[in-house]
């Protein structure tokens, strides 16, 4: 056979072994088979290449011959890196130590381009301590999968290595010598690369089997870790075949059943633990055949079961099945969770339900049941008659649907401490919707609920319509702030503010006037027409006060015809003094009342934080000593407030 065509069926051979590892590289314990396969897939190229260059007359020819030998090299570092890959070596120079011939090869090669017998001595050379380096990977891991696999790539290792050995030998002693390319027919030449290529196919199956052993060997870890998982469970456990029959049960599901050992268990269906009829009316043979059915077409599925017990006790359960493979065969896997005792609980609670319902039909308040996210669970039909609101739209729904946004975190408060303390807790007020009237007040009491066994599941309470009694305290609130005459702020809701802003303005630059206003020639009027007509005034003055100054701005009636305008965040003492202006001028035009045409005027003082006092009190009394020297002064008058006023005004 001339080489040219033994090297055709290397690299054929090359590519076939490439397709079947890259089938195979994403099964379990099969890592390894991608860089094989790119290993052989570079081998196949680079005896390609040596075909090509032969027939090839270009400047190009030494490149190829080059990159040839080159991927001759980047097969062995890929094998190499399919070790790495396969014995999970963690040092990163061993993982690099198979490539660094690599470079050696392609730059020593530069120089013997046209010296066949001096290129094959140096590639042989590097090639074999390249084999070398992978026969040393090899022989070091030999413990991690022992098998047929590692023994068949040890020998074809160590065979490559003593070809390339005798190739070497072969261009160091002349065997060679006439021969100009790599092409040409030789005995030796045609000996050593078929058994090459015996080889390669060695050292690919050995790849094939050595990555079955691991896959084999990970696959018995897995079964060997879920026998043990399996049998050491707490949570009761059973295996079953693709037709619903027993076939192993954990001590913890034979515990469950009450059956004393595996052997009355195994090989019966899962009917044959079961009532006729499931608790749905389904019979219990129909049942099993279609979850079985289901499970295998979907991988896993939940369903709820009843069975029985040795003594004939039924319990409920929550089955969770999965298809598995286990020892090569399809299996189904059940975990079973007894739920009984929630069954049961659900059950009272139902009964609880029906009879809190009847009970609560025709109650006066509403009556709702939260349970522990917050959520209703019940309403008591009256909600259609206290707040026009149908329970249907709120049950399963979080209380946020229907209380306002600024009472949801006492809300919250409440039903924490409630669940924390599992106690009674009562007198929250809050804000409910009413689907036409608006926001409704309500006071709520509630207590815990819980079920028999003492585990609280939610709360039980009891809403009434407080809206009438919370305007009466808002009206009587509002009557101790203000002046009852002018509906203005009075003086304590005045000074309330006026130390709140006080305070805050510490932190920032703005200023803030006080005009403390007294009414002239106002004594004559209810003197002369009586409080009735002095009232009138009075009220029309308020007004006038009011739509001459911002909304930011307070007025007050701190008694009698005196009034405070408290003026914040102003910038410049100008500011007050125009809004003072403006305020004279207004109050200077005639009062019309019961056919009477009144005059009046004001004095004004005005006094500035923080010029004129760092507290409410010391501002307030240097705005009354303005406006006492502004009235000695003629009235009508805006006297700003100095430290320099006579002291006997003050």
């Amino acid at each position: 056979m001339d080489i040219p065509t033994l090297f055709l069926i290397i690299a054929l051979t090359n590519i076939l072994l490439a397709v079947a590892m890259l089938s195979m590289a994403d099964r379990p314990g099969h890592e390894a088979m991608g860089p094989w396969a790119l290993a052989t897939a570079a081998n196949a190229c680079a005896y390609l290449g040596f075909i090509w260059q032969a027939d090839m007359v270009h400047p190009l020819h030494p490149l190829l011959l080059l990159v040839s030998n080159g991927l001759v090299a980047v097969w062995l570092a890929l094998i190499g890196e399919g070790f790495h890959r396969f014995y999970r070596r963690r040092q990163p120079w061993a993982r690099w130590l198979p490539w660094v011939p690599l470079p050696i090869v392609l730059v020593g090669l530069l120089p013997l381009l046209d010296n066949f017998q001096g290129r094959v001595l140096f590639t042989a050379i590097i090639l074999a301590g390249q084999t070398l380096i992978l026969l040393l990977i090899v022989v070091r891991h030999r413990d991690d999968t022992p098998g047929r696999g590692q023994i068949i790539i040890t020998i074809s290792l160590a065979v490559l290595l003593l070809l390339l050995i005798l190739r070497a030998l072969m261009a160091g002693v002349g065997s060679l010598r006439g021969a100009t390319d790599i092409l040409q027919t030789n005995a030796l030449q045609v000996f050593t690369f078929q058994a090459g290529l015996l080889v390669l196919i060695l050292m690919a199956l050995g790849m094939i089997v050595m990555a079955q052993e691991r896959a084999t060997q990970i696959l018995a870890a897995s079964e060997k870790r879920f026998r043990i998982l399996f049998e050491e469970s707490r949570q009761p456990q059973t295996l079953m075949d693709r037709q619903g029959r027993f076939t192993a049960a954990n001590p913890a599901a034979l515990d469950l059943f009450h059956h004393p050992s595996a052997e009355s268990f195994i090989g019966g269906s899962l009917s044959d633990f079961a009532p006729p009829m499931q608790p749905d009316g389904r019979a219990s043979v129909d049942h099993a055949r279609d979850m079985c059915r289901r499970t295998l077409d979907r991988g896993g599925h939940e369903w709820e079961w009843q069975g029985l017990r040795s003594n004939g006790e039924p319990f409920d359960a929550l089955l969770m099945l999965t298809a598995i493979h286990y020892e090569e065969q399809p299996l189904l896997h059940v975990a079973w969770n007894d739920i009984t005792r929630r069954k049961a609980a659900e059950t009272q609670l139902r009964i609880n339900e029906e009879k809190f319902r009847t009970f609560v039909e025709d109650a006066n308040d509403i009556i709702y049941t939260l349970n522990l996210d917050g959520t209703f669970q019940y309403l008591s039909p009256n909600i259609r008659e206290i707040l026009a609101q149908d329970p249907e739209d709120f049950l399963g729904g979080y209380f946020a649907a229907i209380v306002h946004p600024d009472d949801l975190p006492a809300c919250q408060v409440f039903l924490e401490r409630l669940l924390t303390t599992k106690s009674k807790q009562s007198g929250l007020e809050y804000r409910v919707r009413h689907k036409t009237a608006g926001w409704r007040w309500h006071v709520t009491n509630a207590s815990p609920l819980f079920d028999k066994d003492g585990t609280i599941i939610g709360m039980l309470g009891i809403a009434h319509d407080i809206t009438e009694r919370k305007r009466q305290e808002a009206r009587m609130i509002h009557m101790a702030h203000h002046d009852p005459l002018t509906a203005l702020p009075n003086r304590t809701l005045l000074f309330n503010r006026l130390d709140q802003i006080i305070t805050g303005n510490r932190k920032i630059d703005d200023m803030l006037a006080l005009l403390f206003l007294d009414l002239d020639k106002f004594k004559p009027i209810n003197d002369t027409h009586g409080h009735a007509v002095g009232d009138l005034v009075l009220q029309q003055a308020a007004r006038r006060l009011l739509d001459a100054v911002r909304e930011t701005d307070m007025v007050a009636r701190i008694g009698g015809d005196e009034f405070i305008i408290m003026l914040p965040a102003i910038r410049q003492m100008e500011h007050a003094l125009l809004v003072a202006e403006n305020i004279r001028q207004t109050l200077q035009a005639p009062f019309c009342i019961n056919g009477l045409e009144l005059g009046i005027s004001t004095s004004i003082g005005i006094a500035f934080y923080p010029e004129h006092g760092q507290d409410s009190q010391t501002l307030a009394q240097h705005a009354d000593i303005a406006m006492y020297h502004a009235k000695q002064s003629g009235a009508d008058r805006i006297c700003l407030y100095e430290p320099t006023l006579p002291a006997a005004i003050r």
